[in-house]
């Protein structure tokens, strides 16, 4: 896995490359870390994203939920949103294709 942080002005752009697994799931956090202390607006990138499994995918989680109570915008793309749910249905799943 890879993780690219671009800056375009005030938005923060995190773009993710291969499989998010469980041995990823610390660098996930700091990169996700860094963007909200840094920006106004982070943008996830998971277009090249192979697959998530229930770790990084509690994680995604749990950043949309900080990005609420920050009221700093988190913006996924490269997933539609049926795929991705924090409450139940996909977010349920053990490993997420993609």
């Amino acid at each position: 896995m890879n993780i690219d942080l671009e800056q375009s002005g005030h938005i923060g752009i995190l773009t993710i490359d291969g499989a998010l697994t469980s041995e990823h799931h610390a660098e996930l956090k700091v990169q996700l870390m860094k963007a909200f202390h840094n920006f106004d607006l982070i943008v996830l990138n998971l277009n090249k994203v192979r697959g998530i499994d229930m770790t990084c995918n509690r994680l995604l989680c749990s950043a949309y939920r900080k990005s609420l109570r920050l009221k700093k915008p988190l913006k996924i793309i490269g997933i539609a949103p049926e795929e991705f749910n924090c409450g139940n249905g996909a977010g349920d799943l053990n490993y997420l294709k993609i």
